[in-house]
């Protein structure tokens, strides 16, 4: 069977985004499914108007479904109009934060829903949408590198630039021992690649700020990445990704809320939740601590390495059982189509 893959984050260029699309092209491929990837939303609409190049779709939702964005109407109108089609259609990977009723029922047309947190999971189900509960992909992923500590901090950035603004102050209160870190990489299409080598070079020239750290703090590959992050001493999280690469390699971090709940969910679902901390709490505690800056990121306990040890051991289960099932239900419409 062939599937499109539509919403593929990894063509603006973004490490954490990339391994999640590798990772569903990878595991659907286990059962019997090709995944096309990299393709632009001229491609699902090409689909969606009669083309019969693929079996089904498969939509990533990514940080996509919240708050009525402009990708959330997107992502519902493709959930209806594959239904109408009778396009076999599979929302995987999502979080749903305060979306209207009209992009909930378009969540509620595609065949299966997966939320990757149980907050999204029970949001859902409590209006009628049945979902499961599937981690964020990249937690599926398996990596035998781990935590080797140095005496370096790494603080990522934010999504919201005055969010990032403050995290860039922590660093210059911590001093030397910091460093900032951009999950930002280059975009596979060469016209994007093209603009993020740009900006990079740009940034590079510019002082330090929101808009430069995004550029001028990305590593290119993302080898390069794992082996920055697994020498850390520590890593202020600002992003959703950051917190899923610490829970892989096994680096200790702390994380601050984003601009919707999927840190503070993924962390709940572990019972991580200690790892979350107020901005500004942290602001006056980087202040505090002066020249033991290393206290601010407690190393994991026992039982803290217990907990991310069984979950990402069941998000790689979970992960597998989802493409295993959207293979029998696609497969099975084919036959009854016969």
């Amino acid at each position: 069977m062939k599937a499109l893959l539509a919403n593929d984050a990894s063509l603006a260029g973004h490490h954490g985004s990339a391994l999640v699309t590798e990772q569903i092209v990878t595991l659907a491929a286990k059962f019997g499914i090709s995944v096309c990837s990299g393709k632009r939303w001229e491609a699902v609409e090409s689909l969606l108007n009669g083309g019969s190049e693929f079996d089904l779709l498969i939509v990533n939702g990514e940080g996509s479904l919240h708050h009525d964005s402009r990708s959330a109407k997107r992502i519902a109108e493709i959930g209806l109009r594959a239904k109408s089609i009778g396009l076999p259609a599979y929302l995987i990977n999502t979080t749903e934060e305060a979306n209207s009723a009209e992009v909930l029922s378009g969540i509620a047309a595609f065949r299966k829903v997966y939320a990757r947190d149980t907050t999204t999971q029970s949001r859902l189900t409590s209006i009628g949408i049945e979902a499961g509960f599937v981690p964020d992909l990249t937690l599926s992923w398996i990596d035998a590198r781990r935590y080797e500590p140095q005496n370096v901090i790494l603080v990522t950035d934010s999504s919201d630039a005055q969010k990032t603004d403050r995290l860039l102050q922590i660093a210059r209160t911590i001093g030397a021992s910091t460093q900032a870190i951009s999950f930002r990489a280059p975009p596979p299409l060469l016209s994007r690649r093209l603009q993020f080598e740009f900006k990079r070079l740009l940034a590079m020239a510019l002082p330090t700020a929101p808009w430069t750290v995004r550029y001028s703090a990305s590593v290119r590959t993302r080898n390069q990445l794992v082996e920055k992050m697994r020498r850390a001493k520590g890593v202020i999280c600002g992003r959703y990704h950051a917190v899923c690469f610490c829970l892989l390699l096994r680096v200790p971090f702390i994380a601050i809320p984003g601009n919707t709940k999927k840190i503070d969910s993924l962390l709940g679902d572990i019972g991580l939740s200690r790892r979350l901390i107020d901005l500004q709490r942290l602001i006056d505690c980087s202040k505090s601590l002066g020249n033991s800056y290393h206290k601010l990121i407690p190393n994991f306990d026992s039982r803290e390495l217990e907990l991310i040890e069984d979950f990402t051991m069941r998000a790689r289960i979970r992960a597998e059982s989802m493409f295993r099932e959207i293979a029998m239900d696609a497969s099975g419409l084919r036959v009854a189509e016969k």
